[in-house]
């Protein structure tokens, strides 16, 4: 006989005795906490009510749960801790987050007894990711994986990182690149590799869409990756793909699967912006701009990277370009660089001077704030190019920039 239920927005930190019957929607890979060793797994349960509720499992409790609270399993859970989560460490809208452990009542729900909750998911389709290029946006998508490549370790402003690639195919016929991150390339990384042979359907949850590449998808801490998940949208794009298969790599057979995607246009005219109109202070934020690019600074040191100065009709900015993109905007190459150099790491004026630009470029920045001791500025990365699109205006005098 089912226990007396109560639902998921019923419950809060003061409620004593209940039990409410719930479905796992989302189970995570056991992994550490980022600011200690602790391990902890992460669940999203649901109600037939629509409630949504978060749920975290620690150390030696996760082995206890291992063979139980299975992805889009049924169960009575009693009694579990209740406590309020900050919004920066929710996933679903909701107030408080459940704490299973070895004293929480979790219990099978007869066949009888299931009342199946519908996950109700939203999937875009790649070529509507350009319109969320923001890092406080975040997507689901559903795709085919097709090829995934070897781990790479790489070094960041938060220290060192392991990043694995996916190409993912989805109805459209259209590919595009999921980079997983640090503890998704040693769970759902391996777990892909192992399958992929099968091409293996992907769904990722809260994804960030972002420039690299021109545009692709990235894991970031509240992601969510499914490998076949069992779900309608799972069979349909299957059967799909098996049908089409054989299109699609004859689609693809010059550049292969793993072709790098173009980079993306502005969803819209109004979303390129004046320099004078450039966010304040805003934090890995991404913004379009239309500007003519020189070096002003004939002092600097020319390594990987350089500062540019960006004009338009009005303002203008500076920024820091990178690598090829640089050779894109200029007319030496890293070869005339590392020739023109002198052992003080300063590049022969003249090199410069003939590199000006007479074209205008659009150009995807992104914007971050740079603390000092004293004060905290705005920075500009130029993270894309468009050369198609360049306008000359050769008009403009360039003599005075130099």
């Amino acid at each position: 006989m089912a226990p007396r239920l109560s639902f998921i927005d019923d419950i809060n930190p003061q409620s004593r005795n209940w039990t409410v019957k719930v479905q796992v929607l989302e189970k995570s890979y056991p992994r550490n906490s980022p600011s200690s060793p602790t391990r902890y797994q992460r669940l999203i349960l649901g109600d037939v009510k629509g409630g949504r509720v978060q749920a975290s499992i620690f150390s030696n409790d996760i082995e206890l749960y291992e063979k139980t609270l299975s992805l889009f399993s049924s169960y009575y859970v009693s009694n579990a801790i209740v406590r309020p989560i900050t919004v920066t460490h929710q996933v679903v809208p909701h107030q408080f987050q459940w704490i299973i452990n070895s004293r929480t009542l979790v219990e099978n729900v007869n066949d009888d007894e299931v009342n199946n909750v519908v996950p109700n998911y939203n999937f875009c389709l790649f070529s509507e990711l350009k319109e969320y290029l923001n890092v406080a946006s975040q997507v689901d998508v559903i795709g085919v994986a097709v090829i995934i490549r070897a781990e790479r370790n790489l070094q960041t402003r938060h220290g060192a990182s392991t990043v694995r690639e996916v190409i993912l195919v989805n109805k459209e016929s259209r590919a595009m690149l999921l980079t997983l991150w640090d503890h998704f390339v040693t769970n759902e990384g391996h777990a892909i590799e192992r399958l992929i042979k099968t091409n293996p359907v992907i769904v990722g949850l809260r994804l960030r869409v972002v420039p690299y590449r021109g545009l692709s998808l990235t894991t970031k801490g509240a992601s969510s990756i499914m490998i076949n998940p069992p779900i309608t949208e799972t069979n349909i794009l299957q059967e799909w793909f098996i049908t089409h298969k054989d299109q699609l790599k004859q689609l693809t057979k010059d550049k292969g699967w793993g072709a790098p995607i173009s980079s993306p246009m502005p969803a819209k005219v109004e979303d390129v912006v004046e320099i004078a109109d450039l966010p304040p202070a805003g934090d890995n934020e991404f913004v379009w701009v239309r500007a003519s690019v020189a070096i002003v600074n004939l002092r600097q040191k020319f390594w990987c990277k350089f500062d540019v100065q960006m004009e338009d009709a009005s303002s203008i900015a500076l920024a820091t370009v990178f690598g090829k993109n640089a050779e894109k905007l200029f007319s030496f190459k890293a070869n005339d660089l590392v020739n023109n150099t002198n052992e003080d790491g300063i590049v022969n004026p003249e090199l410069l001077k003939q590199s000006a630009s007479n074209k205008k470029y659009l150009m995807l920045l992104k914007c971050y704030k740079y603390r000092t001791e004293n004060d905290i500025q705005q920075k500009y990365n130029i993270v894309t190019i468009q050369e198609d699109f360049a306008e000359d205006v050769s008009s403009v005098d360039t003599e005075d920039l130099f």
